[in-house]
């Protein structure tokens, strides 16, 4: 395209937001505009230049039309009924993208495949329930509105569940939007994840499934090595509940990360781990794994989660974890062609050029998709 196109961003408060502002000046360099909704927690030293809105992603229904004039593409970084509020007084000929997070599909439309495994479905039914996100088996009737206004999708991954939300999006979806990128991400910290620890997880939600990981782990790792448990994000009952299942399965053993931690910090504090276990079912720890797989960690997670297909598809070696892994199987270390392989094909799909192109290639397409919308229109 001859001219500069102007994006307008719409995004939660979240610790993507760095990423974004970051991988899309790259892009568009001066051309952006970034408005937050806040979410009660500033995660981001970013926020004040990404203009937090008071309650929602405008100050104002002025700054929203000025905002909504002055762009040629919007890119909705989660698409949540919030926001289609907003969506409504959406001149036609702009274009819109929804960015997805995965939450925000799995709030859409979950699939039928259960997202708890055996023994965190046992917690969260016990005398203080705890609320699993995404149960809602119909879709939404502010999606189903929202749908045939959206010119693009950006897929969280290109394998179901996100190949089949729905049928209207079918043709109009794209490759994620890149929340990550080599150098702003990857390369960050220690060189190497490296040594006997095992990282489990990434936050305090049931979704990680981490009762049903122990318990396989308790017959997996050694009697010296260590499982780091990241539980400073999330809910604060979950991670209660694993930390004391954590502990009594493996005492002083169980590293719990209970305190907000600095990225420099947790990267370091999680360098000694020479495996990784994500034991989601849903797509979640997306940036997790591609760190692990980085920084040479051999990395374990569902064959039911996207991830699995999803990495393997991008050229990386993954694990399945389940009951049937065996001790030897999961104590082998990675061949050095192995890690090399992996860091490649991370480095390959999260390059400067790569996320760049990305970005560039999504918003193009966007705006061309909504000028032969407003054309078939006529």
């Amino acid at each position: 395209m001859d001219q500069t196109v102007r994006v307008l961003h719409l995004a939660q408060e979240s610790k993507f937001l760095d990423a974004i502002v970051r991988n899309a000046e790259e892009a568009f360099p001066g051309a952006n505009r970034f408005r937050v909704r806040p979410s009660g927690r500033l995660l981001s030293k970013r926020v004040a230049y990404a203009l937090r809105g008071e309650g929602g992603y405008f100050s104002s229904r002025d700054q929203r039309s000025e905002d909504f004039a002055w762009c040629d593409v919007i890119l909705v970084h989660w698409l949540g009924q919030a926001v289609t509020r907003d969506l409504q007084t959406l001149p036609p000929e702009k274009a819109l993208v929804w960015c997805c997070w995965g939450g925000d599909h799995y709030g859409i439309a979950p699939g039928s495949t259960p997202l708890l495994l055996t023994e965190t479905s046992r917690l969260q039914r016990r005398k203080h329930p705890l609320k699993t996100l995404y149960s809602r088996h119909k879709t939404p009737s502010w999606f189903i509105r929202t749908a045939p206004r959206i010119d693009r999708f950006c897929s969280l991954m290109q394998v179901p569940p996100f190949t089949e939300i729905a049928p209207i999006l079918a043709d109009r979806r794209l490759p994620e939007f890149p929340y990550y990128s080599e150098s702003g991400t990857f390369r960050q910290g220690p060189n190497q994840m490296k040594g006997s620890d095992v990282l489990l997880g990434n936050s305090a939600t049931l979704e990680n499934n981490h009762l049903d990981a122990l318990t396989l782990l308790s017959g997996l790792v050694g009697s010296s090595q260590r499982i780091i448990l990241p539980l400073n994000y999330g809910d604060r009952k979950v991670a209660d509940a694993v930390s004391e299942r954590a502990r009594s399965l493996f005492g002083d053993r169980a590293v719990v990360l209970r305190k907000w931690m600095q990225l420099t910090e947790y990267n370091a504090t999680i360098s000694g781990c020479g495996t990784t276990v994500m034991n989601h079912v849903r797509a979640q720890a997306m940036g997790n794994v591609a760190h692990a797989l980085y920084k040479g960690s051999k990395v374990f997670v569902r064959r039911a989660s996207p991830l699995y297909r999803h990495f393997l598809d991008l050229g990386a070696t993954v694990f399945a974890f389940d009951e049937t892994v065996e001790k030897d199987a999961f104590d082998a270390p990675l061949d050095p062609i192995t890690v090399a392989s992996n860091r490649d094909a991370i480095q390959s799909a999260y390059s400067a050029a790569a996320v760049t192109g990305r970005i560039r290639m999504i918003v193009e397409d966007a705006v061309r998709a909504a000028a032969n919308r407003m054309a078939a229109d006529h």
